[in-house]
């Protein structure tokens, strides 16, 4: 998984301890239909193609599916989030919006130091923006060097 250049694979691995391959895009990596109400309560992992923690998208999933555990694999890093012991609280729309709001507020602090956009530029938003989800919504993050 760790080596894939441009498809993103992923792994579900149920409450019962089923595990559940998955294989996407460049990208992306959509669950089947099929899948998604196994999600709650499991463990959730993917790689990324370029080096990067949790996008946007990949934290909102994590939250909006109530998952035990989330983690993000590049080349070299291991990027986990476990759930609060608490869990998420309610997920709606107006707490998905704010987050989304959170994100862009990051983004438009740190793009005065980039002159266009990059992946250096996309990182540091990614990993500024999780660092402030952590202290807001108090889960465990773990960065491992693999």
């Amino acid at each position: 998984m760790r080596e894939s250049k441009n498809i993103e694979y992923g792994y579900i691995k149920t409450k019962s301890g089923d595990l559940i391959p998955l294989k996407g895009g460049s990208g992306s990596i959509n669950v089947p239909e099929k899948y998604m109400a196994l999600l709650e309560d499991s463990d959730f992992a993917h790689n990324h193609t370029v080096e990067g923690t949790f996008s946007l998208e990949d934290f909102l999933f994590t939250m909006d599916n109530n998952l035990k555990s989330s983690e993000v694999i590049t080349k070299t890093t291991s990027y986990k989030i476990i759930r609060p012991k608490d869990g998420w609280g309610e997920v709606t729309i107006d707490k998905m919006k704010e987050i989304k709001k959170d994100f862009n507020n990051v983004k438009d602090k740190i793009i005065p130091k980039y002159n266009i956009f990059s992946e250096e530029f996309e990182i540091e938003c990614a990993d500024t923006f999780i660092k402030n989800m952590q202290e807001k919504f108090n889960f465990e993050y773990l960065i491992t060097k693999l």
